[in-house]
């Protein structure tokens, strides 16, 4: 825990932790930092980069791939129930791209692959979240070259502390 305080203090002091829409900080001693919600009654979840770089070996051959997302969503709230829709656009660039075959003959630096995914996050209190989605998926290199899935994903989150 003095580790993380210590994080904070230098991160304050450094101007990169203050008070904003989403967050109150709050020095309740010189030693205690405590950050807490602005409004205990919204939940934000935080968003990570999501570019990727793989490094793959396949059939004998080194190839890399790079993907990047971009997700825009927006929370609602009807009452008492939040739900927040989003739409996102995945690319997926491969430096060693093969044919529907899988042959890697030939290999092609392409940008290769496209998802495109609507869907909608349903939090439920601070410790479960159900999320519905469609995904429509674009392979130039594929076979079939272009697919639809669907599904629920279910997210639990271990560390519920207030």
């Amino acid at each position: 825990m003095a580790a993380i305080q210590n994080l904070r203090a230098q991160a304050k002091a450094a101007g990169n932790l203050k008070s904003g829409s989403q967050i109150t900080v709050v020095q309740q001693s010189p030693n205690v930092i405590v950050i807490q919600p602005a409004s205990p009654q919204v939940v934000y979840v935080p968003v990570y980069d999501p570019a990727v770089v793989e490094f793959r070996w396949i059939y004998g051959k080194y190839s890399t791939t790079c993907r990047t997302r971009l997700t825009l969503e927006h929370e609602f709230r009807v009452g008492a129930f939040r739900f927040a829709p989003y739409g996102s656009v995945e690319g997926f660039y491969d430096t060693n791209s093969h044919t529907a075959e899988g042959s890697y003959n030939n290999p092609k630096h392409i940008w290769d692959q496209w998802w495109y995914t609507a869907g909608v996050q349903r939090p439920f209190k601070r410790w479960f979240m159900l999320q519905a989605y469609y995904r429509r998926e674009n392979c130039s290199n594929c076979t079939p070259s272009r697919w639809n899935a669907g599904g629920f994903t279910a997210k639990f989150f271990l560390n519920t502390a207030k």
